[in-house]
């Protein structure tokens, strides 16, 4: 009976110990400063990642579980280069710099042979496209009656080149600090037509007196100053559209006899993101 407990016991031992070994030796990559083994969007392991040829410096990754003696596989050192750096927090961390447009397949092992594998696209560009649903144009300031007000509204919505059902697609050069922290380029379709869009470029700047960043678009030799302000003393008129979410002043383009002594006038287009593309030209 006792030879009988010892080998029970013993197997039990080999159970505890193959079932903690095999819980240590899974392997994963994560993002950030260590894993997070929750399920749902708190979760941040990962098997594939997208990059940017517009960010070339690429991103970091950390490696948990295995034995920690890993090794590094890549499909194809043309598309992404992959490479040990700096570790953090304890983790062993890889860098992943892409070089060219394509896709290839990292994988990571370690000294027993398990491995964990990543994916990586790599593409030129990010882009982010937005469809103009409506606009229209708010004097602020004074008093203006509708009969002088029509004819300027009318006036002025022919001068611009953005027209309703146009869109913008803002082509994103670098999105290391924020996808609008730094200048990209504007492709802009001026109607709901196939014809080629027209190039322009766009940055954030500080308009004046304002102590929020603004959006300048700059296209067909125009200049928007676009901002998500909305002036609160705003007077609509002609039914002009109330839920706008992007403002520019268009003031010094309209006759200076029809406005009266410190009116300011507004032209708003409400911007609906319709899609995020890559590669798209």
């Amino acid at each position: 009976m006792k030879h009988i407990y010892s080998i029970l016991l013993g197997m039990l031992f080999l159970f505890i110990g193959t079932s903690c070994e095999d819980d240590y030796r899974d392997m994963a990559l994560f993002e950030g400063v260590e894993p997070i083994y929750q399920a749902g969007t708190c979760n941040n392991l990962i098997s594939s990642i997208s990059l940017y040829l517009t960010n070339p410096e690429g991103t970091v990754l950390g490696i948990d579980g295995g034995t920690g003696e890993y090794s590094l596989e890549n499909s194809d050192d043309a598309v992404a280069t992959v490479d040990f750096t700096e570790s953090v927090n304890g983790y062993k961390r890889i860098k992943v710099t892409p070089k060219m447009k394509g896709q290839t397949l990292v994988t990571i092992k370690d000294g027993s042979g398990l491995s964990a594998m990543l994916r990586v696209q790599v593409n030129e560009h990010i882009s982010y496209t937005f469809a103009i649903a409506n606009e229209g144009f708010k004097p602020v300031g004074g008093n203006i009656s509708d009969e002088e007000w029509a004819p300027v509204w009318a006036e002025m919505e022919n001068s611009f080149t953005m027209k309703i059902g146009g869109r913008y697609e803002f082509i994103v050069t670098d999105i290391t600090e924020g996808v609008w922290s730094n200048p990209g380029k504007l492709l802009v379709y001026p109607d709901d037509s196939y014809a080629a869009p027209i190039e322009g470029t766009f940055e954030q700047v500080v308009y004046e007196g304002e102590t929020t960043t603004s959006l300048r678009l700059c296209y067909n030799d125009e200049e928007h100053i676009f901002t998500t302000k909305l002036p609160l003393d705003a007077v609509t008129k002609n039914s002009a559209p109330v839920s706008l979410t992007m403002w520019e002043e268009v003031t010094p383009l309209v006759p200076a006899e029809v406005l009266p002594e410190g009116c300011r006038v507004f032209r708003g287009e409400r911007w609906e993101e319709i899609n995020t593309l890559v590669d798209s030209y």
